[in-house]
C-alpha cells in the first residue's frame, strides 16, 4: 500500500508517520515545517512570557504522550515545505507520492488550489482535532476546554473538502473518560484519533460507509489563530479545569451526540 501524508514536525506529527510506517506501507510525507518552540519563537502565536508559560503545558503534555523530539525513520519520503507553501504545490511535484493509494492531511495550514482539487479528486482524509462542525478551525479543542466543554474535545477524521474542516464525516474519535488534566486530555484525544485511523486502514473499514455531510448537523463556531491571545492563554493556566470536573463531564457524554464514535 502506497500512503501520502501531509502533516507538520510536533512529536504527535511524527507519532502518526510512525504508526503508519506500521502498516508496512510505502510512505510518502510533506511536512510542513513550524517552531518547535510556540511561545518562544513567533509563529502561528505571538511569542510572549504568557505564551510561553502556556505553551510549556501543551509541550509537556504532547511529549508524555508521544515522546521527544526525534529524527524520523528512514522508511520513508520526505518532501519538507515552509508553511503557505502548499498552496503553490502542484500535484506533479509529488513524483510517485501522487499515485497513492490513501492520501492523509494532519497538522498543516489550509490547503487549497490545484493540490486541494487533486486532493479532493482522490478522496483524501482529513485529521481534525475537534469536534466538527462544533468547532471548526484552529486550536479547537483547545476552545472547547476554554468554554469548559471537555466532552467535545475530540478528533473528528472527515474527507477532505475546499472549505475548512467541512467534509463528509467518516468517524469522530474519543478520549477514554477518566481524569485528566486538560492539556493531557488534548493529547488523549490526538491519541485516539490516530490509533483509531490506522486499526481502519489495517482493516480496510476507513471507508466502510459513505460519510456523514456536516451541513446535515447543527453548525457551531469557526476558531481563528488571532483569537488566541495573552489574555486568553493567561486565563485558560489562572482557571485551569481540575481532573476530576473533566471526568465528571466525560462519563457524562451521550455517544449518540457524536459521529460514529469511536472511543481511544
Amino acid at each position: 500500500m502506497r500512503i501520502t501524508v501531509f502533516t507538520s514536525n510536533q512529536p504527535r506529527h511524527l507519532a502518526l508517520v510512525e504508526k503508519l510506517l506500521e502498516l508496512k506501507a510505502d510512505l510518502f510525507v510533506v511536512q510542513e515545517v513550524t517552531s518547535l518552540f510556540p511561545g518562544s519563537v513567533a509563529s502561528f502565536f505571538k511569542a510572549s512570557p504568557v505564551m510561553q508559560a502556556y505553551f510549556a503545558e501543551v509541550l509537556a503534555a504532547e511529549r508524555k504522550l508521544f515522546g521527544p523530539l526525534r529524527f524520523l525513520p528512514g522508511a520513508a519520503r520526505y518532501l519538507s515545505v515552509y508553511p503557505g507553501d502548499l498552496k503553490f504545490l502542484l500535484p506533479e511535484q509529488l513524483a510517485e507520492g501522487a499515485e497513492a493509494d490513501l492520501f492523509i492531511v494532519f497538522g498543516t495550514g489550509f490547503i487549497s488550489g490545484k493540490l486541494c482539487d487533486f486532493l479532493v479528486s482522490r478522496r483524501a482524509v482529513n485529521i481534525h482535532m475537534g469536534c466538527a462542525p462544533h468547532y471548526r478551525g484552529a486550536s479547537c479543542n483547545m476552545w472547547a476546554i476554554h468554554d469548559r466543554r471537555p466532552d467535545l474535545v475530540t478528533g473528528t477524521v472527515h474527507l477532505l473538502s475546499g472549505k475548512m474542516d467541512h467534509g463528509d464525516i467518516l468517524f469522530q474519535a474519543l478520549p477514554p473518560a477518566r481524569a485528566f488534566d486538560p492539556f493531557d486530555l488534548g493529547m488523549q484525544a490526538v491519541d485516539a484519533t490516530l490509533a483509531a485511523l490506522v486499526q481502519k486502514i489495517r482493516t480496510d473499514t476507513l471507508f466502510a460507509g459513505p460519510g456523514v455531510p456536516q451541513e446535515t448537523l447543527p453548525q457551531g463556531r469557526y476558531c481563528r489563530n488571532a483569537e488566541f491571545t495573552d489574555d486568553v492563554a493567561k486565563a485558560l493556566l489562572a482557571d485551569r479545569m481540575r481532573s476530576q470536573e473533566v471526568e465528571q463531564k466525560l462519563l457524562a457524554r451521550d455517544l449518540n451526540n457524536y459521529i460514529l464514535p469511536v472511543v481511544g
